[in-house]
């Protein structure tokens, strides 16, 4: 990733600005914390377990989700996600959609039956 330093002082922070799916005024701000990792360290990387190394130190966003929980909120994780993977490939595949029409809508159930009703139903 090219940094110009005058545009980003901080070598090893990036802020990201995100959009909200649901609210359109909406926006948050994350900020990750890394480490540069250089490629003859990747190897010895992988075998340690000491998280001092970590080329991820640390995150925070703005979201409720991200502001409130341990762990890592959805636009972490598609930041990271994007930073790591999807920006080195020629063509993303995303899941595919046939998943969406195999699961069937909720909103599209059979009302509930009342079993008190049916014992009326049935003397009638």
């Amino acid at each position: 990733m090219m940094r110009d330093v005058e545009q980003i002082p901080e070598p090893g922070l990036i802020r990201v600005r995100t959009y909200s799916r649901f609210r359109n005024a909406t926006r948050y701000q994350s900020w990750i914390a890394y480490r540069l990792v250089r490629e003859n360290e990747l190897d010895a990387e992988m075998n340690d377990d000491d998280d001092d190394m970590s080329p991820i130190q640390g995150y925070y966003c703005t979201c409720k989700t991200g502001a409130r929980m341990v762990g890592t909120c959805a636009y972490i994780a598609s930041i990271l996600w994007f930073m790591g993977y999807a920006r080195h490939q020629q063509n993303i595949r995303y899941p595919s959609t046939r998943l969406l029409r195999d699961i069937p809508d909720a909103a599209n159930r059979a009302p509930p039956v009342d079993p008190n009703n049916m014992a009326n139903m049935r003397d009638a």
